[in-house]
């Protein structure tokens, strides 16, 4: 299916890297909302991990465990497809985010907070490797945003300081990811707030939005280009 919105393959997946940013920012918002946990990166997990390991509480320590290996699984099983049947990735990915959304809005609020991460570890962690192409040149997380800032402020300040558009591209590039992860976030906690742990049922509406972005054809493929 061609289409009049994007020419190239690099435009139609800096779209969908966007949309992805929009959802990685709603799910993580959503989550911390039920749980204080933002269940979208290991770091806070693997601190925890040794922290309960050091006071003794074991249980949360297995717990803990099983959401790393769960981030873990969701990374090694994204790898197998884009090795074995890459075409299909961002679909999977996409697909398995709408069983999630259904996962949180069937499971209870009285289910322990290290239980409820599980789900979201394993679709972010996945989603993190469907969506993480170079762009540009760039490599832009779509789940969570510190290097995204550290990113934007470097080139930002670099452009400033020496006047090179690469700088300013680059920032700004970086600077979109930090705009739609955190649209994404302020629109879940709206939905939250006003639909309780039903809110996340909003993201299918990006999710959806991604699946059909992600079967349309660009205008142009890249043999096209180079041969003009």
């Amino acid at each position: 299916m061609k289409n009049k919105y994007f020419s190239t393959i690099e435009q139609k997946n800096q779209l969908l890297h966007r949309i992805a940013c929009f959802i990685g920012g709603f799910t993580g918002c959503h989550i911390i909302l039920r749980t204080g946990i933002f269940a979208s990166a290991q770091t806070l997990n693997l601190l925890n991990i040794v922290i309960n390991a050091l006071s003794g509480n074991i249980p949360s320590v297995l717990r803990l465990f099983g959401a790393m290996s769960i981030y873990i699984l969701g990374i090694l099983t994204c790898l197998f497809l884009k090795i074995k049947m890459p075409s299909t990735v961002k679909t999977v990915s996409l697909t398995i985010i709408i069983i999630g959304i259904f996962s949180y809005i069937f499971m209870p609020i009285s289910v322990p907070g290290d239980i409820q991460i599980y789900p979201s570890f394993f679709m972010m962690s996945f989603m993190w490797v469907a969506f993480g192409e170079s762009i540009k040149g760039y490599n832009s997380s779509c789940i969570f945003s510190t290097n995204n800032l550290r990113q934007a402020v470097y080139e930002l300040g670099a452009y400033t300081l020496e006047k090179d558009k690469k700088h300013l591209d680059k920032g700004l590039f970086f600077l979109g990811s930090l705009v739609f992860f955190h649209s994404g976030a302020i629109v879940s906690y709206i939905s939250t707030t006003f639909l309780g742990k039903d809110g996340i049922i909003i993201c299918l509406i990006p999710v959806l939005l991604a699946l059909y972005i992600n079967n349309i054809n660009p205008q142009f493929s890249c043999e096209t280009l180079k041969s003009s």
